[in-house]
């Protein structure tokens, strides 16, 4: 399997580039799946579920703004789930996706501007959507938003590698480990991770369904998030896990997501793609 990356420019001014890491997956695909980490993840963090998913169609992992390798700007209303939205059918646009062609793979809160775009009725449209732990609201926005300025970053940092630890101490099995999160929260911009939680995560509950064909990954007892109320325009998969993913399970959940995607009427590979080392 080949990975290669590409940097896609936002419309807005100033200009923002966004970093996308691709894993090409099936020769001549004829589906694409984008894929959106969600808050302080990257497309690394979410590599094993992409090089799964691989197997199946071609898969572009979308460095959203202040994420990963993508620009951190600092401005009025960079973090806004709109802004979030207009970028992700930037990239949906600038990879000349075609409507029914492709479908977008959301964590978190990226599952909030994922909702925000297809609700203003964007195009081309997606097969459909699936959303893992698409969260009502996460707990302690107001604190965050109070805190945004007055707590220095380093503390912060510090704060959470503590934390951090004792939550991997106490859940054994994390596939994210103490040195890899402890690297993400030094590359992370703390005010700007911040900001993103408290301007997106007071608005999620307000953001309606879009009429579009979804898979909502819940995870039980999530003790990160409230879950958003179920309605009829989703079909539910519960799993059993912490809201990060664990050890095992990314080979099941690609395989249950494109199962999905096929019931939608997606082309996709059905015999597993010889899948190589990512770099």
């Amino acid at each position: 399997m080949t990975v290669t990356e590409r940097w896609v420019q936002t419309r807005e001014s100033p200009r923002i580039r966004v970093r996308c890491v691709i894993h090409e997956g099936p020769p001549e695909p004829a589906h694409t799946v984008v894929m959106v980490p969600g808050w302080l993840s990257s497309a690394e963090e979410k590599q094993t579920v992409a090089v799964e998913l691989a197997r199946h169609a071609r898969v572009i992992v979308l460095e959203a703004r202040g994420h990963g390798g993508s620009d951190r700007p600092r401005v009025p209303g960079a973090y806004s789930i709109e802004a979030f939205a207009r970028e992700l059918g930037v990239v949906i646009e600038a990879f000349g996706l075609r409507a029914g062609a492709y479908s977008v793979f959301a964590f978190c809160l990226a599952t909030g501007w994922t909702r925000a775009l297809f609700n203003d009725g964007f195009e081309p449209r997606p097969v459909g959507l699936v959303l893992a732990t698409p969260a009502g609201r996460y707990r302690g926005a107001a604190l965050l938003n109070a805190t945004a300025r007055a707590v220095p970053d380093p503390l912060l940092a510090g704060v959470q590698r503590i934390a951090t630890r004792a939550w991997i101490a106490l859940v054994p099995g994390e596939r994210a480990t103490i040195e890899q999160t402890d690297r993400r929260v030094r590359e992370q911009d703390g005010w700007v991770q911040r900001r993103i939680a408290a301007t997106c995560s007071a608005r999620m509950p307000f953001i309606p369904t879009p009429n579009l064909p979804q898979l909502w990954l819940v995870n039980e007892g999530d003790p990160f998030v409230e879950a958003p109320p179920m309605t009829d325009a989703v079909e539910l998969w519960t799993i059993r896990s912490s809201h990060l993913w664990i050890d095992g399970r990314e080979r099941e959940v690609a395989d249950r997501v494109a199962e999905f995607l096929t019931r939608q009427g997606a082309s996709i590979e059905s015999t597993p793609a010889a899948v190589g080392q990512t770099p």
